[in-house]
């Protein structure tokens, strides 16, 4: 059985009332012949970055690339993607950050952006992130869990970017050798509707129906769902309470029927 996913990010309201668009940035991929191989990366440019957006493109731009070259270089083999390489594919992004901040005349500070992603096929998950936002795993044997918690700064409303020049002190990396089954990603707009701040523990509510729904469609991306998906991030049970751009990534590799349908009221 292989992944069925959907993405979709949505310009926060505040972001529209001043006419500047949404920083956030998202790439789902499924490689291999049967879409065996599961790649989502998710970016969150700072709101105090004037180039935020194109920061977090770039990021997920990168990190896609260099994901969906070691899977289609090792066949979708997964065995041998650790700590250390995605630690270098930090690296050369990081990098690609500055040599584009430099080109466009800018600080790197201004294309500043956090990011985070996954990358899982049946046997193993590799996950990482630098900041805010959130990854959701379930897996043969765990419940519906945050994988980092959202690691913020000193100060509220702080966090850790990739573009800092001690960015790798903040990263956080994790291999799951476990049989990956449901997997979210969301930026930092969703995280007081999709996590329980409290408990430090992941809001299911929020998740089971639309797993349930992901769950009928047929395997690959779900494009049917796509224009449900923007309009639950875009409604009012959602934007009534957060202003901030929204982006969410779901993936499921279980099977099952379902009538429900989306948006939800979260």
């Amino acid at each position: 059985m292989t992944w069925r996913a959907i993405a979709g990010s949505v310009a926060g309201t505040s972001h529209r009332r001043r006419g500047v668009p949404g920083q956030d940035c998202s790439l789902l991929d499924l490689v291999g012949d049967a879409g065996e191989i599961l790649i989502a990366i998710a970016a969150d440019g700072a709101g105090s970055a004037s180039h935020g957006e194109q920061g977090a493109a770039l990021a997920c731009q990168q990190l896609h690339g260099r994901a969906r070259w070691w899977a289609e270089w090792y066949d979708s083999n997964l065995d041998m993607l650790n700590v250390d390489v995605v630690t270098k594919w930090l690296a050369w992004t990081h990098r690609e950050l500055e040599t584009e901040a430099q080109r466009l005349g800018i600080g790197l500070r201004a294309m500043a952006c956090t990011v985070l992603g996954i990358v899982a096929n049946s046997k193993r998950a590799v996950c990482f992130q630098i900041g805010d936002g959130a990854i959701v795993l379930e897996t043969a044997t765990e419940p519906l869990q945050v994988v980092f918690w959202p690691k913020v700064g000193e100060y509220a409303n702080m966090t850790y970017f990739l573009t800092d020049t001690t960015y790798d002190r903040n990263q956080q990396i994790v291999v799951i050798e476990d049989e990956p089954v449901e997997v979210a990603l969301l930026t930092d707009g969703l995280q007081r509707l999709a996590l329980q701040f409290s408990a430090q523990s992941v809001h299911a509510p929020f998740f089971t129906p639309m797993f349930e729904r992901l769950a009928a469609e047929p395997q690959g991306r779900a494009l049917m769902l796509q224009q449900q998906l923007l309009e639950f991030l875009d409604s009012p049970a959602v934007n009534d309470r957060t202003d901030d751009d929204k982006t969410l990534i779901l993936a499921s590799r279980r099977s099952q029927p379902s009538i429900r349908n989306l948006p939800i009221d979260p």
